[in-house]
C-alpha cells in the first residue's frame, strides 16, 4: 500500500470504505476492518448505491474499485448520485498497462481514456503532498480519483 493512503483517507474524514475487493489493496481494507467500516460489495453500482445512501445520512464514504469496475457503475452514478447531487469520491485503483493480466492490461488502456472525460484526477499516495492533493480534491467536489500500483 502507498504509504500516504491511509494519512489522506484520515484527514478527509473518509469514515466508511465501500469496496469490491481487488487485489494489491488488502492492507487498506484491513485497516478499515480494524474499526468495523469496511463493507464489501459484489458489484460496483451496488457501491455507489450504498455510498448514496450513507451520504445522505452524514457519513463520509469512499468507494474502491479497479479500473476494470469502472463501467459497471456509470449508470449508477449518473442516475443516481450525480441526478440528485450526492457527493462521495470514488477512488480507482489502476492496475495499469503492464499488469501481468492481459484482460487488466486492456481494461486499464480503455478505461483511462473514459476516466479522463469524467475529470478524473490523479494522486500518487506515495509523495507526502498527497494527503493535502486529496483534501483538496474532496473539496472540489471531484468525484474520480485515480492511482496506480
Amino acid at each position: 500500500m502507498k504509504p500516504y493512503l491511509l494519512e489522506s483517507l484520515r484527514s478527509a474524514d473518509i469514515n466508511w470504505l465501500l469496496v469490491v475487493p481487488s487485489s494489491g489493496l488488502n492492507e487498506l481494507y484491513r485497516s478499515y476492518e480494524g474499526v468495523n467500516r469496511c463493507l464489501y460489495l459484489t458489484r460496483e453500482e451496488e457501491a455507489i448505491a450504498v455510498a448514496s445512501g450513507m451520504s445522505l445520512t452524514g457519513a463520509h464514504p469512499l468507494v474502491v474499485m479497479q479500473q476494470s469496475g469502472v463501467g459497471n457503475c456509470l449508470n449508477a452514478v449518473f442516475s443516481l448520485s450525480e441526478a440528485y447531487d450526492i457527493f462521495f469520491p470514488i477512488l480507482v485503483y489502476d492496475r495499469g498497462e503492464d499488469d501481468i493480466n492481459p484482460v487488466q492490461r486492456i481494461s486499464s488502456k480503455l478505461t483511462g481514456s473514459i476516466l479522463v472525460a469524467l475529470g478524473c484526477v490523479t494522486i500518487d499516495f506515495s509523495v507526502p503532498e498527497s494527503p493535502q492533493h486529496f483534501l483538496d480534491t474532496i473539496a472540489r467536489k471531484q468525484r474520480w480519483i485515480i492511482t496506480l500500483p
